[in-house]
């Protein structure tokens, strides 16, 4: 067996004059495979112990057996990544939305149009990477973020959500979450899902009015960040008991589950100013019952509202349509608008969740502005809104790459 001298004397002394036609037996492979079981580098901005997010990783290491000399340019022909992934990113679990009371009879029972945090309420799907049935005697009361077969699978789940969460004595206390508030359904004829509020009328006159909180709403932040704080402190009080059931929130900004189950409503982004306004009149077309058409007339009963709120376009239950890919290794050959890294290739994530991805270069595009040295490589995958795509630590992803000189 070589020593490890020996096997260091193997390698040149110098780098010097290497692209001036230098050729090698051993340091210039034209065909290179890495893959992500070998070296896993989890580090996906957790410090919790006792969080799940340590079983995923968004980015890997490959140290070579020995270095590439030399290097002109390269590019991935190959990936074999299995899509063992949720159908909807743990970030983007939580249902935002409005209650708004009524004014009182005097005023035709009216909406109150005060549009505040304090006004906003919420329905979430557990999120997988800090919940785990494990913790609980009866999961399956509750809902959670899982793989769903269908929109009826998915809409089963929202509905326990919305009777039961796991955290619900401090929502509630926070105004956050009420049990049984709201409704989802699911339309088999429009192929879209939707939600009713169950409180929106008493003794046959309007009670409450219900709204999406839109994706771009001047509310939502501080909605967001009212869970979090919420949440965050229920955790604290409950280590310092004998367990914990709360957990920290991760949001996708603007990216929420409603966005994410077909509501596109952008939501009020500016201040109401009459009924001409033009946000004004998006609003009362996403208000429920629908103030429009089923105005309340205490001389004309029974009441019969408008008050079911049908998403605009069909949910998503695609986890990331593409993978983006980024190694250290490139430079600046390519360039990416969702973030400032080094882009290797886009895959597109043409299989179902649960299945595996085979993904190969159609196009000729070799990338020159590489390291002309490399003694490892460094991966990094992200999703289509730039947040790490994670995949299971059992979940192996190998890629092949050209490599010329």
């Amino acid at each position: 067996m070589e020593s490890v001298e020996q096997i260091l004397d193997t390698f040149p002394k110098t780098t010097e004059g290497l692209a001036g036609g230098y050729k090698s037996f051993v340091f210039q492979p034209n065909r290179l495979s890495v893959n992500s079981r070998q070296n896993l580098d989890v580090q996906n901005g957790f410090n919790y112990s006792y969080n799940l997010n340590a079983s995923y990783f968004s980015q890997f290491s490959c140290p070579l057996r020995t270095p590439i000399l030399g290097l002109k340019s390269l590019e991935l022909i190959r990936a074999t990544i299995p899509m063992a992934t949720l159908n909807i990113p743990n970030d983007e679990t939580v249902f935002y939305y409005y209650r708004l009371p009524n004014l009182g009879s005097d005023f035709n029972y009216i909406p109150d149009y005060t549009f505040t945090t304090a006004r906003i309420k919420m329905v979430r799907l557990l999120p997988s990477n800090a919940y785990t049935p494990s913790s609980f005697d009866n999961p399956e009361t509750y809902g959670w973020n899982r793989t769903f077969s269908s929109y009826q699978d998915l809409v089963d789940e929202l509905n326990k959500a919305a009777v039961n969460d796991p955290d619900s004595v401090a929502l509630t206390a926070a105004g956050l979450y009420t049990s049984g508030d709201i409704t989802f359904f699911y339309d088999e004829i429009q192929n879209k899902i939707g939600f009713h509020g169950n409180n929106y009328e008493t003794d046959g006159h309007p009670n409450f009015y219900y709204a999406v909180v839109g994706w771009r709403d001047v509310n939502l932040a501080g909605g967001q960040a009212l869970l979090n704080t919420t949440l965050a402190t229920a955790l604290a009080a409950e280590l310092a008991g004998i367990g914990y059931t709360a957990a920290p929130l991760e949001s996708n900004g603007q990216y929420t589950l409603a966005r994410r189950l077909g509501f596109l409503w952008i939501g009020l982004i500016g201040t109401l100013a009459g009924e001409g306004n033009d946000e004004a009149q998006s609003l009362y077309s996403n208000l429920f019952p629908s103030i429009a058409l089923s105005q309340y007339d205490p001389l004309d009963l029974p009441w019969e509202p408008l008050y079911k709120c049908y998403a605009d376009s069909f949910a998503n239950l695609i986890y990331s349509t593409n993978l983006f890919l980024y190694c250290d290794v490139v430079g600046g050959g390519t360039q990416d608008t969702n973030i400032d890294e080094r882009l290797l290739a886009v895959i597109p994530m043409n299989t179902t969740t649960l299945g595996i991805n085979f993904g190969e270069s159609k196009i000729p595009c070799e990338l020159s502005k590489v390291s002309g040295e490399i003694y490892s490589l460094n991966f990094i995958m992200r999703t289509d809104t730039a947040k790490p795509f994670l995949l299971p630590v059992n979940a192996y992803i190998n890629l092949e790459l050209k490599l010329n000189y």
